[in-house]
């Protein structure tokens, strides 16, 4: 872990607390302690953190009491918790309440490393997402406010297709919006539950194309370890966007051809 990730560890024993800290500080994070909720509490209205590590079991407020407050007062902050107290109720009420996992004690550093970073990783992917979105709707709203004529037959013929359970083809120079309108569409209509999977047809190697596109089985060549899902069946209940299909080897054309008239 190479990242100065900012955490935040809450026990009352500090014992406990500072050898959690020494341990984490030493694969890379930079770690805050903290003795009580509340001190969590009075740490956390000063200071951003990336993530909470809180026992379950403290005098005064409890971990659970702590894990409402972050969760209505910095709910992009995932937190953990701690416990020698380990139940399958209390397991499931920490994570009904909003908690994204639940180690019981002694802690294995192994393990909660790997789901600290789980949860690292997930807010980074959320945060992504959540910019990616923000980024297409303010580049549809741009689209949208603009006075050309031919822009705006474009959106109403959008409009009309959003609902079409059909394959669509987009056509236009590079850098004319192709995939803001395919994102649209797709964001739109009632595939938006599913995935958008988007390929550039004319950067994958030709030896590559079919297993990229159909996948393969296990055995299927020498390499071939285990199943792997092509991206057609990643984008099952979603949309496919394939950007320059004409690029496409003639072979590959042929079997998506195929594909797309059978659906």
């Amino acid at each position: 872990m190479t990242a100065r990730h900012p955490i935040l560890i809450v026990d009352d024993d500090t014992t406990a607390v500072e050898l959690l800290a020494d341990l984490l500080q030493s694969k890379g994070f930079a770690v805050t302690s903290a003795t009580s909720a509340g001190e969590a509490r009075s740490i956390l209205a000063r200071r951003s953190f990336k993530l909470l590590v809180t026992d379950l079991k403290m005098p005064g407020d409890s971990g659970m009491e702590l894990l409402a407050h972050c969760v209505a007062a910095f709910p992009e902050m995932p937190v953990i918790m701690l416990t020698a107290h380990g139940t399958i109720e209390s397991a499931v009420e920490a994570m009904k309440r909003g908690a994204f996992d639940y180690l019981t004690k002694p802690i294995q550093l192994e393990e909660l490393e790997i789901v600290i970073s789980k949860a690292l990783e997930l807010k980074r992917i959320e945060t992504e997402n959540r910019f990616l979105r923000e980024e297409l709707d303010r580049k549809r709203s741009f689209l949208y406010a603009s006075r050309s004529p031919a822009v705006q037959e474009v959106y109403r013929l959008v409009e009309a297709l959003k609902e079409v359970n059909s394959t669509i083809l987009l056509q236009g120079e590079s850098g004319t919006g192709k995939e803001v309108i395919a994102r649209h569409i797709h964001a739109s209509g009632p595939r938006t539950r599913g995935s958008l999977v988007a390929i550039n047809c004319g950067a994958i190697p030709e030896a590559l194309i079919e297993s990229e596109l159909f996948g393969y089985e296990q055995g299927a060549f020498t390499d071939a370890r285990a199943r792997t899902k092509g991206k057609l069946e990643i984008a099952d209940g979603g949309t496919l966007f394939l950007d320059e299909v004409s690029e496409l080897p003639l072979k590959a054309q042929v079997a998506l051809l195929r594909f797309l008239q059978e659906r």
